[in-house]
């Protein structure tokens, strides 16, 4: 098997046929294209015509060569299973100005921008929470996601959500224990929809949450815990959260 990054792309007006086109744009830059490989072993015509424009309008080139695709066919159907990584959904507007991105790697609330010219704008959608790393709670989307995966690739064997979690600003009370309400109100959500998928037939084989113990992040080092057991950095020290006895 196979672990794909996704998340579900909405056009940020609903109504606007400029914007349901810029979420398929990006949707088919990071889902489409990814799932289309895993479970096609070919890329689709819809996708090709859209990755196509999009990389003519950036005077790009792009380098698809016949023995990939042999490998990607034979590998397609040998798949037993994909992971899915499933953290936030994205709502995207019609956008032609210039790239502009700026990766928001200290949770300061509204400073993420992710610009694509000529693919889309991610918008705030008001009414959606957010986590205190500023990333959308958005359970139903994970619901969509599946139901997507389900309809588009009917030859689909089985997923395992291979992570999905919350950052929080976690803090030692003054009873030596860690108070997470929020994380369990995230994982009551998300499991929520996970079952809900399942009961709408689904094949749906593990869950892991991510993650065990807070961790080095890629990009923003030991300032998130996305952990269900805190980590003393100094000491080494462990200290189960309330959410990890919720889980357990």
């Amino acid at each position: 098997g196979c672990v794909q990054s996704l998340e579900y792309k909405y056009p940020y007006d609903e109504n606007s046929l400029d914007d349901i086109q810029a979420a398929k744009n990006e949707d088919v830059l990071q889902n489409q294209f990814l799932l289309d490989a895993t479970f096609k072993g070919y890329y689709s015509t819809e996708t090709m015509e859209i990755v196509d424009r999009l990389v003519a309008i950036n005077n790009g080139q792009l380098d698809l060569r016949d023995e990939d695709f042999e490998v990607m066919k034979k590998a397609a159907i040998l798949i037993d299973y994909m992971g899915m990584n499933y953290y936030q959904s994205r709502f995207i507007q019609y956008y032609d100005g210039e790239n502009d991105i700026h990766h928001n790697g200290t949770g300061e609330k509204g400073t993420s921008r992710f610009c694509l010219k000529n693919v889309g704008r991610r918008m705030e959608k008001e009414g959606i929470p957010r986590t205190d790393w500023d990333w959308l709670i958005h359970p139903e989307s994970m619901f969509d996601m599946l139901v997507r995966i389900r309809q588009q690739y009917p030859n689909y064997k089985c997923i395992y959500i291979t992570e999905n979690g919350i950052s929080c600003n976690d803090v030692i009370s003054l009873d030596g224990k860690i108070h997470d309400a929020g994380r369990i109100d995230f994982e009551e959500r998300y499991l929520a929809q996970l079952n809900r998928v399942i009961q709408d037939g689904a094949d749906i084989r593990g869950y892991f949450y991510w993650s065990l113990m807070d961790n080095f992040e890629w990009s923003e080092g030991y300032t998130q815990r996305f952990g269900l057991v805190y980590v003393d950095y100094r000491t080494g020290e462990r200290i189960p959260k309330d959410s990890a006895r919720w889980y357990q």
